[in-house]
C-alpha cells in the first residue's frame, strides 16, 4: 500500500455512473426481537415456529414486509420490520448431496440426533465453524451439517463503474497521450490502496467502485505525479470528482533507502546517529540541496503519530545535505522530537529528494520500531519444584498493537536472568520449560512505559496456580533509562470521567449472541470422590470475571476443570466488556487497556490464549458492539489428551488498566467440555423363531399389555454401541415414550444384560410388567435407550450415553375387556387390535356378533395370512343356532353344521327348519348390511358353503353366494377394517 504525504498538485477529472443494484444469494438477518414463524406471508397464517434473539437466517425473498428463508427444511415466513435486521455475516448453500438433501445434527458429530434435512440448494447462515462442520440456525435450535455438503456464497455487493479522465489545472489535458511526454504515462491507479489498473498511452481507464464503504482514489506516475481524494456524499451526486495532482514534470523512481542505527526494522530509543542515503540499481545516489527534500514521519496503521492529532509529522526542517546525504542538522534538537512526544507503534519514513546533477526525483520508505525500554527480569522456577531449571530457557515478546506482527525473543542465562529492548506500549508474553516430563509456564502481557524496567517472571504449574502464585510481578522502578516518554502530556491531555458503578457481565444477557452466559449460577467442578455426570447439563464450569482496578495493575483471577476420560472438545467462552468504547477506542488514544484468556495444562502446555488491548478489538475479530462488549467462543480439541484418562486443565484471566485508573475493562469467562458419551450405533430387531414362523411377522409391531399383565412371547433386540476406552456399561435404561417423547412404561432399567464387546445382546423389549391403565391406548410409540458406563480405573466418574430414539413402532391391545370371544385362546393371545380397531369396537362392537381371532401377539402367524396388524375381526356367525357358552372348541363348527341340517330339512320341506333357515338369512343380511354401511370397513368375509351330498340333496360349492371361485368350509364371518384411516367402502361379499 503505498502512503505518500509530500506530493504537489495536478488534476484528475473522473467520472463515472452507478449500476443496478445485483441481487446476492447472501441477504443474511439477525433476529433482534422475538417473532413468529409462519408457513405464509401473513399474520393469519399458521405458525410453525418463534424465532428468537440472536438467530440468524438468510433472506431468500422479501414481500411487503415479510421475509422468506429456509427454517426448517422449509422455505417460512417472519414479519421483519422491528424484529429482524440485515447484518454483516456470511452464508452457505447445501450442495453435493446425491440425494437431494443433507442430514441436520444436533451436534457436530454423524451419531448425533438428527433434527431434520436441509434441501440441495438451500442457503443457511453459517454461525460457526466446528472442524468438518459448520454451525447453522435450524428450526430454532443450533444445528450441524457436514462442510462437505456447505458452499460459501460470495457476498455481492453494488458496485460503481467510473470513467477516469485525466487533466491538471482544473483543466482537461487531452484525448490521448504519446510516448514522448512523461507527465501521465504508465499511470498506476489505486482504489484504498489496492492496485486496480494501469493507464498506458492513454488518459482514460473504467474503474468498479463499491459505494458502501469509504473509496480513496490514488493516482501514481512514474513521474513525480501524484493525487489522491477521498469520494464524498458530493461527488455520488455529481457524478464527478477532481484530484488533484503535483505539477512537477521531472522524472521519478523509487529507490532503496537506509537509515543509520536502523537495523532489522528497529531502532534503539538512544540512536546516534540518523542519516538517510539513497542507492539505485547497487549505486550511491547522491541528494541535491536544490529542490527542497520532503520527510515526513507516519504510523503504518494510520494511526495519529502524536498529541496534535497528525496523521503524519513533518521534519524535513531538522535535516540537510551533508555530501550528499541527508543528516539532521542538530542531532540534539531532532532527538529532543522523539522525547516531546508519545511516539509508538509501527513507524513509516517517507522521503522524496531530487538527485544530484540528474533530472529525476527518488522516492524512498522504511518501516520501523523505535525501542524505548530496555526491560531486565528474572525467570524463577515454580514455589512448588526449585529442582526446575530456569537457565537457557527462550521467553517470546509479542507486541500487541500490530496484531502481534512484531515479535521477539530471548534467553535466559545460566541464572534466568534476561534483558531485552521492546518498543513503547502493551506486549504479551510467554515461556515453557519441561521437567520430569512435566510441563511449566508462564504467561502475561506487560505494558512498556515510564514507570516498569523489571519483571520477575514465574514458570507455574497446576498446583502453583491453586496457591494463587502470580505469573509474573513488575516492581515499579523509575529510572533515568526509561524516562524518555512524557506520558503525562497524554494523560492530561484527555478529560477523564470516574465511574463508580462497576459492571457485572455475569448480570448481562448475552442471549443475542446465540449463548446464555451462565455465570456465579454454575455449581462448581465437584470432587473426584463424587460420580462426575458428565451429561450436557452438567459440563460447564463456573464463570470468573475480573475488572481493571489502579493504573498498570494486572487484576487477575483462575479456575481448574477436570476434563473427563473420553471427551474431545474443550470451548472456551468469553466477554469482553470496556468503558473506554466508543470514545477512546475510536479515537485509538494512548489509554489501551489490556485483556487475556488463557486456558492451559501441565500435562499440554498452552491450548488456548487470547490477548488483545481494546483499541485493537475495534478493527480486530472480535470486535466491540455498540454497548462496548466482545464475545468469542474458542473450541479446543482435548481428544488426544483425555483419550486414556481424566484431562486437568486451568482457565486463567486477568485485564488492566492502561495509562489510567478510570475507566475500567471487563473479562469474564468459563469452560465446557462436550462429555464423553456413550453412542448408539445401531438397533436390531431378533425373530423369536419359537413364536414366529415369518420374519416379517415381528417387523414394527408389539403387544402392548395393560396393568398387571405381562407379554408370553417376546422382542429383543441387539443393541450396538460406541464405548469410550476405559470406560464399561454400567447401566442401562429403555423407556417406552410416544412420539413426542412422552414417558409411558419403563421396559428395562440395570445391568442384567448379555454384552459381548460394544454390544448389548438379545435385550427383550417386552420383558416387564405392566403399569398401564385399562383405558390408555395409544396409536404410535418408540424407545428411549439411555446408557451409563463408569471409568475402569475410577468407577466413581460416571458417564452417560446420547439419548437415543427407536423408529416409530405400532402397538397392539387386547380386546377381552371390551367384546365377548368365542373359541379357545392361542399361546400369548389372538384378540391384539390395532390402536384404530380398538376404537372401532368401543363405537361399533355391538354390531359384531362374539370374536374369536384378531392378530397374534406381536403380530405372530397364527394360521391366518391376514392377520398380522391388528385389523382382521374373526366373529361368530350373526345367528347363534346351538346356544350356551361358545368359549369351547367346535362350537363354531357344531352352529355350521346344524345350519347345514336346517338347510336340508328345509329343501325337504320340514317347517321349521324352513323358519330356522329364514331367520338364519334375516340376521345375517342385516348384520352384514349394517357393517357394509361403515366407511371404516373395507372387506366383509363370509361363510361361502362348502359341497354337500347328502339325502338326495346336492349343494355346489358356494351354495350360499354365488362365488364359485373359492372353495372355503368357513365356519366364521370375517370383518378387515381399516388400520389408520376412515374412508369409503371398497368392497364387501
Amino acid at each position: 500500500m503505498f502512503k505518500i504525504y509530500w506530493i504537489i498538485v495536478f488534476i484528475f477529472i473522473v467520472f463515472f455512473h452507478i449500476n443496478e443494484t445485483k441481487a446476492s444469494e447472501c441477504d443474511p438477518v439477525k433476529v433482534v426481537k422475538n417473532v413468529n414463524v409462519r408457513e405464509q406471508a401473513n399474520k393469519f397464517s399458521t405458525k410453525v415456529g418463534y424465532l428468537e434473539v440472536g438467530q440468524s437466517y438468510n433472506v431468500v425473498n422479501e414481500e411487503n414486509g415479510w421475509i422468506n428463508f429456509w427454517y426448517d427444511g422449509q422455505l417460512r415466513w417472519s414479519y421483519k420490520n422491528g424484529y429482524l435486521e440485515n447484518a454483516e455475516l456470511s452464508c452457505v448453500k447445501i450442495y453435493n448431496t446425491k440425494t437431494d438433501a443433507v442430514n441436520v445434527r444436533s451436534e457436530p458429530s454423524k451419531y448425533s440426533e438428527r433434527l431434520g434435512k436441509a434441501p440441495e440448494g438451500s442457503t443457511w447462515i453459517l454461525v460457526n465453524e466446528n472442524n468438518s462442520w459448520g454451525e447453522v440456525w435450524y428450526d430454532s435450535k443450533p444445528a450441524f451439517i457436514h462442510s462437505n455438503y456447505l458452499e460459501e456464497i460470495p457476498k455481492v455487493t453494488e458496485k460503481i463503474n467510473m470513467e477516469v479522465t485525466m487533466g491538471y489545472n482544473n483543466g482537461y489535458y487531452g484525448d490521448s497521450i504519446d510516448d514522448s511526454e512523461s507527465l501521465f504515462d504508465d499511470m498506476l491507479v489505486f482504489i484504498n490502496g489496492d492496485f486496480v489498473g494501469e493507464m498506458v498511452d492513454t488518459v482514460n481507464i473504467t474503474l468498479n467502485v463499491d459505494p458502501t464503504i469509504k473509496n480513496t482514489i490514488s493516482l501514481i506516475g512514474k513521474v513525480s505525479s501524484f493525487g489522491e481524494v477521498t469520494l464524498t456524499e458530493e461527488n455520488y451526486q455529481t457524478n464527478s470528482v477532481y484530484i488533484p495532482l503535483n505539477e512537477n514534470h521531472g522524472y521519478a523512481e523509487w529507490a532503496n533507502m537506509s537509515v543509520s542505527s536502523i537495523t532489522e526494522n528497529t531502532i534503539d530509543k538512544n540512536f546516534s546517529s540518523f542519516d538517510i542515503s539513497f542507492s539505485h540499481n547497487e549505486l550511491p545516489i547522491d541528494i541535491d540541496e536544490n529542490p527542497s527534500f520532503i520527510i515526513e514521519l507516519a504510523r503504518v496503521d494510520g494511526r495519529e503519530i502524536n498529541l496534535e492529532k497528525q496523521p503524519s509529522v513533518d521534519i524535513s526542517h531538522y535535516f540537510h545535505v551533508v555530501d550528499g546525504i541527508l543528516t539532521p542538522k542538530s542531532f540534539d534538537e531532532f532527538k529532543s522530537f522523539f522525547r516531546s512526544r508519545t511516539i509508538f507503534g509501527e513507524l513509516t519514513l517517507m522521503v522524496s529528494a531530487r538527485g544530484k546533477e540528474v533530472d529525476v526525483d527518488y522516492y524512498g520508505e522504511i518501516n520501523f520500531y523505535m525501542d524505548a525500554f530496555l526491560l531486565g527480569g528474572k525467570l524463577n522456577p515454580p514455589p512448588s519444584n526449585s529442582n526446575v531449571s530456569v537457565a537457557n530457557v527462550e521467553i517470546e515478546f509479542s507486541y500487541l498493537l500490530n496484531n502481534k506482527k512484531l515479535v521477539k525473543k530471548v534467553i535466559t542465562d545460566e541464572s534466568g536472568s534476561f534483558s531485552i529492548k521492546l518498543s513503547f506500549g502493551n506486549w504479551s508474553f510467554s515461556t515453557e520449560a519441561v521437567h520430569d516430563g512435566k510441563k511449566y509456564f508462564s504467561v502475561g502481557t506487560i505494558t512498556t512505559d515510564y514507570e516498569h524496567s523489571n519483571i520477575d517472571v514465574n514458570l507455574l504449574t497446576d498446583v502453583d496456580i491453586r496457591e494463587k502464585v502470580p505469573f509474573f510481578t513488575m516492581p515499579n522502578t523509575l529510572s533515568s533509562e526509561n524516562d524518555l516518554l512524557d506520558f503525562e502530556k497524554d494523560k492530561n491531555y484527555y478529560e477523564r470521567s470516574d465511574f463508580e458503578q462497576s459492571v457485572d457481565l455475569c448480570g448481562r444477557n448475552f442471549i443475542e449472541r446465540g449463548y446464555l452466559f451462565k455465570c456465579s449460577h454454575s455449581e462448581p467442578l465437584k470432587e473426584e470422590s463424587e460420580n462426575v455426570k458428565s451429561s450436557n447439563a452438567s459440563n460447564e464450569s463456573e464463570t470468573i470475571q475480573v475488572n481493571s482496578s489502579e493504573e498498570n495493575l494486572v487484576v487477575s483471577d483462575s479456575l481448574e476443570l477436570l476434563v473427563p476420560q473420553g471427551s474431545k472438545k474443550l470451548t472456551v467462552n468469553q466477554y469482553l466488556y470496556t468503558q473506554e468504547y466508543p470514545y477512546y477506542v475510536k479515537k485509538q488514544s494512548a489509554y489501551n487497556d489490556t485483556v487475556a484468556v488463557y486456558v492451559y495444562s501441565y500435562l499440554s502446555g498452552v491450548l488456548y490464549e487470547y490477548i488483545s488491548e481494546v483499541n485493537s478489538i475495534y478493527n480486530d475479530f472480535p470486535t466491540w458492539d455498540s454497548q462496548g462488549v466482545a464475545f468469542y467462543r474458542y473450541t479446543v480439541d482435548v481428544e488426544s489428551y483425555a483419550k486414556y484418562d481424566n484431562f486437568p486443565v486451568s482457565l486463567y484471566i486477568e485485564t488492566k488498566n492502561v495509562g489510567d485508573s478510570k475507566r475500567n475493562t471487563y473479562v469474564a469467562a468459563n469452560l465446557a467440555y462436550d462429555s464423553p458419551y456413550i453412542r448408539v450405533r445401531n438397533l436390531q430387531l431378533k425373530r423369536n423363531k419359537k413364536a414366529t414362523k415369518n420374519s416379517e411377522d415381528t417387523s414394527d409391531f408389539f403387544s402392548i399389555p395393560k396393568s398387571g399383565d405381562a407379554n408370553y412371547y417376546h422382542k429383543s433386540v441387539d443393541i450396538e454401541l460406541e464405548i469410550p476406552e476405559g470406560y464399561k456399561l454400567s447401566n442401562l435404561d429403555v423407556i417406552l415414550v410416544l412420539p413426542d417423547e412422552t414417558e409411558m412404561q419403563s421396559v428395562f432399567s440395570g445391568s442384567n444384560f448379555t454384552q459381548v464387546g460394544d454390544t448389548v445382546e438379545g435385550l427383550k423389549l417386552t420383558d416387564f410388567v405392566s403399569q398401564l391403565s385399562d383405558t390408555t391406548f395409544f396409536s404410535e410409540f418408540k424407545y428411549k435407550f439411555f446408557a451409563e458406563a463408569e471409568n475402569e480405573i475410577n468407577p466413581s466418574v460416571i458417564i452417560q450415553s446420547e439419548i437415543y430414539y427407536s423408529k416409530i413402532f405400532q402397538p397392539l391391545w387386547k380386546v377381552d375387556s371390551i367384546t365377548p370371544r368365542f373359541g379357545v385362546r392361542d399361546a400369548g393371545g389372538d384378540g391384539w387390535s390395532s390402536y384404530n380397531t380398538i376404537n372401532w369396537l368401543q363405537s361399533y362392537g355391538n354390531l359384531v356378533p362374539e370374536i374369536n381371532d384378531i392378530s397374534g401377539e406381536h403380530g405372530r402367524y397364527i394360521g391366518h395370512k391376514t392377520h398380522k396388524v391388528g385389523t382382521d375381526i374373526d366373529a361368530f356367525l350373526f345367528h347363534n343356532m346351538i346356544g350356551g357358552r361358545l368359549d369351547i372348541r367346535g362350537k363354531a363348527r357344531a352352529n355350521y353344521q346344524l345350519l347345514e341340517k336346517y338347510v336340508i330339512n328345509a329343501l325337504n320341506g320340514d317347517a321349521y327348519s324352513i323358519d330356522q333357515v329364514r331367520l338364519w338369512v334375516t340376521k345375517s343380511r342385516a348384520g352384514l348390511e349394517e357393517l357394509a354401511q361403515l366407511s371404516s370397513v373395507i372387506k366383509l368375509y363370509y361363510t361361502k358353503g362348502y359341497s354337500m351330498h347328502q339325502a338326495g340333496i346336492n349343494l355346489s360349492s358356494g351354495w350360499i353366494n354365488s362365488d364359485r371361485n373359492r372353495k372355503a368350509r368357513c365356519f366364521w364371518q370375517g370383518i378387515r377394517l381399516r388400520a389408520f384411516a376412515l374412508v369409503q367402502l371398497q368392497s364387501y361379499l
